[in-house]
């Protein structure tokens, strides 16, 4: 590899300036996705997924092509008439000869709309309803009639809104949705969608067909074209491969990899066909593929090969760029990673055409920290050759100067060479999800494939080992719109009956409303964890959704968001895979594409696969009361104390991004919820150590005995790497329980910012969730930290008299709220002693206690052979003692 450029620091370059680098295999976390760096906690635990255990979405679908998603075991899953699941698998194709057509549009109507601007959020509006001229047709009643739909608009950020226009264009028959672009709950600069009916139009049915276009934040003007499209047969046939199929059983030991093997894509799931009627997985929309990628991608596509970094840590001005050549191979690919502002990545193919462009690092304080990446799949056919990085001004040699500070650029390995992060000796890679040891479940629909899944959620979980699914999708608002979200919306069942078949439910919060018309359906649910979209430092995105949406069956408004997760900007997009052409020839390997996306859509993914992992730690290393059962034996109460650990270690950002927060800030509620952040940002390094890190056990203790144990904790402001909280369990009987953590020091690279003490929140919480709720947070003793210190005591109760001693789990969790005069993104760490104690009760001794009464009376004679006496005594209230002895003397 050889790297070109510049390294003179803060001055203005030439071009073809000459620098230094370093390669390797490795390159800093800093260039890395920063889902990957927050996952990383997790994986350094021992936690990282298990390809025996599954995750589910149910979305537009997943491309079983990518290596970051598949290989596709061939196990096609479909819900019966009768609620069973009923699974077929692929066992080969056989050759068939099948009619050839050929597309002809038949008739044309077109629309033009515009939106409010940028203050009506998910503005609906239609078009028609329109009736389809049957004799523009070549046949009556044979005819193979389809409907295709695009939208056209500009993804400008008018009125000074942060985020771009997003449209989604629905397809309604008689009423009912039959076909979505899907769109809304992702931020990107795409400017065109089309949506194609997969069920064939029936001619001279007078159906009537209508179009809706749902504008998202901010959309000037809109152009909506549908086509009525005729399949006509040419008379002509080809040869084509048709795939066969043989019934696999639920309980089949073959549906699964075992725990320590590669994950799979491990069942296929397309009843409903508004996606796509495809018989592999596929994804013409490509959101579903991009969700997927957050929550199990396995980083297989983007394992690094090779690579170059530099620190130039210079000013680009008009004309500058630095220049990186990297050697890849046909099976692999290229990426780029700068730090900075002002400044884009451009990578160029052997034959110098523009492969890949990143999205301009600039605009915000929160972005210019964090790598400005892209990619791309290599392009040449065989062997190596030669791409080549650039890192330039934003929008090329006219824009304004900009900062460059590190730099990476490299190759990635052959997909089928490598594991990625997906198994403990895997591959370093920049992009992948946040489980990657876990399988992947793909069902097809929004609503429709929920209750497909919410029908047979027993034998889903049974069947695939199935741990929670995401929902990264929504009805508009919350009230008063999402009222029809919540009471008339078959979603809260399914999510209910989904809960009840042992699986956890996370769906997104939604994007660009407010407190008052925020989530709906299915985040809205009180058994789902609804997830609001953040930026690398945790700020809460301007489009993401607040709490109060929807109401219940008692028309009371559910409480909602529930945590926070990174879900990115628009200059700071989340990358994940990418979907391929569902109607072209390629094979698996031959789609590993990344795309960069941004919204709830895409928090909501992260914490989906966050409860797997925890799940993980909680079925393999939690003592009894926080451990979960196999899958298949999973309850709603499993279910929901997963959810109770997630909640419960999440932390506010009401000061530590306070900078960061858009539209939207939380406050500091002390362990309650916040109507934008709900509990906070989830921290998934607090969860799993929460049941799986043992801090004191005093089960064993006898009466009036004492133990204790001391740890060094750290909590930090530079995330993701810094944990934002400490956790673990005590086990413990009766007796006393005493918890204390105090500040000792500050360390890192910025600590002279620290103007004074940590505000450091000091919690116990119980095994079980607040009783009577969803898996809401069980507090048992808090203390608040603002002088840097906090102790709590917490009193357990003895076992009572005659009784085995008692034993009761607890989790402790310390959480950092605030650094006086630093925020994150700062290198700056609170050092903390933690010391727990626990001084065991007295179980009381047991004392016979009974009352007696009775009479005898005696005329002192003489007894004699054969005589007898009797005397009947009567005792009550009998406790403590197993017999009495009478004697008489």
């Amino acid at each position: 590899m050889r790297a070109s450029g510049a390294a003179a620091a803060a001055a203005a370059l030439g071009v073809g300036a000459v620098g230094t680098a370093a390669a390797d295999h490795e390159i800093d976390s800093m260039f890395r996705n920063i889902r990957v760096r927050e996952a990383q906690k997790a994986w350094e635990r021992g936690y990282r997924g298990r390809a025996d255990r599954s995750l589910a979405l149910t979305d537009s679908g997943a491309e079983g092509r990518h290596p970051d998603l598949g290989p596709w075991n061939g196990v096609t899953a479909t819900t019966t008439s009768d609620d069973r699941l009923k699974l077929e698998r692929n066992a080969g194709t056989e050759e068939q000869e099948l009619p050839v057509y050929r597309e002809e549009v038949r008739q044309t109507e077109e629309y033009t709309g515009a939106s409010a601007g940028g203050g009506v959020v998910g503005l609906i509006q239609t078009f028609g309803p329109t009736n389809i001229e049957t004799g523009a047709f070549g046949t009556t009643d044979d005819s193979l009639v389809r409907l295709r739909g695009t939208i056209d608009w500009e993804p400008g950020t008018p009125e000074g809104t942060e985020e771009p226009g997003e449209c989604e264009l629905r397809i309604l028959k008689n009423g009912t949705q039959v076909a979505t672009t899907g769109g809304g709950l992702e931020v990107n600069t795409e400017s065109r969608k089309t949506v194609l009916t997969n069920d064939s139009i029936v001619l001279n049915a007078e159906d009537d067909y209508e179009f809706e276009v749902v504008t998202w934040r901010s959309v000037n003007t809109y152009d909506v074209t549908v086509e009525f499209e005729e399949l006509v047969d040419t008379g002509e046939t080809e040869t084509r491969e048709v795939t066969v199929t043989e019934d696999v059983s639920i309980d089949s030991d073959t549906l699964l990899p075992d725990a320590g093997d590669t994950p799979k894509l491990v069942a296929w799931h397309n009843d409903d066909t508004r996606y796509g009627n495809y018989d592999a997985p596929r994804d013409a929309n490509g959101h579903g593929t991009h969700v997927s990628g957050i929550m199990t991608g396995s980083g297989q596509a983007a394992a690094v090969d090779d690579a170059t970094t530099d620190s130039p840590n210079a000013v680009l001005v008009a004309g500058d760029f630095l220049e990186y050549e990297v050697e890849a191979g046909a099976d692999g690919g290229v990426f780029g990673a700068a730090t900075g502002e002002g400044i884009e990545i451009v990578i160029e193919g052997p034959n110098g055409r523009q492969l890949s462009r990143s999205v301009g690092a600039q605009g915000t304080s929160e972005v210019s920290v964090e790598a400005n990446i892209t990619q791309t799949p290599a392009v040449h056919d065989s062997g190596a050759a030669t791409y080549t990085v650039y890192v330039r001004t934003t929008e090329g040699e006219f824009a304004a100067p900009g900062r460059v500070q590190e730099v990476a650029a490299g190759s990635f390995a052959a997909f089928d060479g490598t594991t990625g992060e997906a198994v403990d000796d895997g591959d370093y890679a920049v992009h992948a999800g946040i489980a990657p040891g876990n399988s992947l479940v793909a069902v097809t629909g929004l609503g429709g494939g929920t209750n497909n899944l919410a029908r047979a959620a027993d034998e889903f979980a049974a069947a695939f080992n199935l741990r929670a699914v995401n929902m990264s999708w929504g009805a508009v608002g919350g009230i008063p719109f999402g009222i029809l979200g919540g009471v008339l919306d078959s979603t809260p069942d399914d999510v209910a009956d989904i809960t009840d078949g042992g699986i956890l439910t996370v769906a997104a919060a939604g994007n660009a409303a407010t407190p008052a018309n925020g989530n709906s359906s299915p985040a809205v649910v009180e058994e789902a964890i609804s997830v609001v979209a953040t930026g690398p430092r945790d700020g809460i995105a301007a489009y993401s959704s607040g709490g109060l949406g929807g109401v219940n069956e008692d028309g009371q408004p559910h409480a909602k968001p529930d945590v926070t997760a990174p879900g990115g900007h628009v200059n700071q997009l989340d990358w994940a895979s990418k979907a391929g052409d569902p109607d072209s020839d390629e094979e698996y390997g031959d789609v590993r594409d990344f795309t960069g996306k941004g919204g709830t859509s895409m928090a909501s993914p992260s914490v989906c696969g966050t409860a797997g992992l925890v799940a993980q730690a909680m079925e393999e290393d939690a003592p009894e009361a926080l451990s979960l059962p196999e899958p298949a034996e999973t309850t709603r109460e499993d279910v929901m104390r997963l959810k109770h650990v997630l909640l419960s270690t999440a932390s506010t950002t009401a000061f530590t991004a306070a900078p960061y927060h858009r539209a939207k800030a939380p406050t500091y509620t002390f362990g309650e919820r916040d109507p934008y952040e709900g509990y906070g940002r989830v921290n998934v390094d607090a969860a799993v150590d929460a049941v799986a890190r043992e801090l004191l056990d005093a089960s064993g203790l006898g009466d009036n005995e004492s133990t204790s144990a001391d740890f060094r904790e750290t909590v930090g402001l530079n995330v993701p790497e810094d944990s934002r909280a400490v956790a673990g369990h005590v086990t413990t009987r009766g007796g006393t329980l005493d918890v204390d953590v105090e500040f000792t020091s500050y360390s890192g690279g910025n600590t002279g910012m620290a103007e004074g003490v940590p505000h450091v929140d000091l919690f116990v919480y119980g095994a079980n969730p607040l009783e009577g709720t969803n898996g809401e947070p069980n507090i048992a003793a808090s203390a608040q930290g603002e002088s840097g210190s906090a102790s709590v005591s917490l009193d357990v109760d003895t076992a009572a008299a005659g009784e085995d001693a008692n034993e009761e789990t607890y989790f402790v969790v310390a959480k950092l709220v605030n650094v006086p005069g630093a925020v994150n993104g700062y290198d700056v760490r609170a050092n903390l002693d933690m010391e727990l104690s626990f001084d065991a009760g007295e179980i009381p001794d047991v004392t016979t206690e009974f009352t007696a009464s009775g009479s005898r009376s005696d005329d002192g004679s003489v007894f004699t052979a054969g005589q007898t006496n009797t005397v009947e005594i009567t005792v009550e209230d009998f406790q403590n003692a197993e017999e009495i002895a009478v004697t008489d003397t």
